[in-house]
């Protein structure tokens, strides 16, 4: 594996993750704003649901996407190395 293929499946899977978890933040903030009242434990009118799971959702989809990535590079680098041995 190269070095700009790695970082291009690193890139792309953390991009992915990104973009899920925004999504899934945003629906459980639309359709469940009880959930995340409920872990924060607030009230407060100024306090937006939406803004929190799509915050939320990027941050933590950015994080497993970054690891998922990693793992992926590291599998596929695994085989490569034992595939090329004689």
């Amino acid at each position: 594996m190269t070095l700009g293929r790695a970082f291009g499946v690193i890139t792309f899977t953390t991009v992915l993750g990104g973009v899920v978890g925004a999504l899934l933040g945003w629906m459980i903030g639309t359709y469940w704003p009880g959930y995340y009242r409920s872990v924060f434990r607030t009230d407060s009118p100024g306090f937006d649901p939406i803004e929190i799971g799509i915050s939320l959702g990027i941050t933590e989809g950015v994080f497993i996407g970054l690891v998922v990535g990693m793992i992926v590079v590291g599998i596929l680098t695994w085989q490569h190395v034992r595939l090329s041995r004689p």
